[in-house]
């Protein structure tokens, strides 16, 4: 388990939603790599099958948030960048059900995120 620490959250690399950031559809199979996420706020539309993914960015700051809705028929997997920690262990998945949401908050720079889960 991931325990965070005070930290200044600063602007991110990454900026709010756009269009595309806001009917993402996930990457058919629990592939990590696939639907790159590059937004802030995110929103899953189609997630058909259980472990359909989308992955976050390989690039980012201590601080940076990102946020993701899945509104998909199924459970969304969210993989980190390759040998990143997304809060499951290096390279590990974490799945988010549908009608549910996620909270990313990077505690090491271009390595790990801490995960807060929302409800619907």
């Amino acid at each position: 388990m991931t325990t965070l620490a005070l930290k200044e959250l600063t602007t991110g690399i990454l900026t709010g939603g756009s269009a595309a950031s806001l009917a993402i559809t996930a990457d058919v199979g629990s592939a990590q790599g696939g639907s790159p996420l590059t937004s802030s706020f995110n929103v899953v539309s189609v997630c058909a099958n259980a472990g359909d993914a989308v992955t976050l960015p390989a690039t980012f700051r201590e601080g940076t948030v990102i946020f993701i809705k899945n509104n998909g028929a199924a459970s969304c997997d969210v993989f980190p960048a390759s040998g990143d920690d997304a809060g499951a262990g290096a390279n590990t998945a974490v799945a988010v059900a549908n009608a549910k949401g996620i909270v990313f908050i990077a505690t090491v720079a271009n390595s790990t995120w801490a995960t807060l889960m929302a409800g619907a």
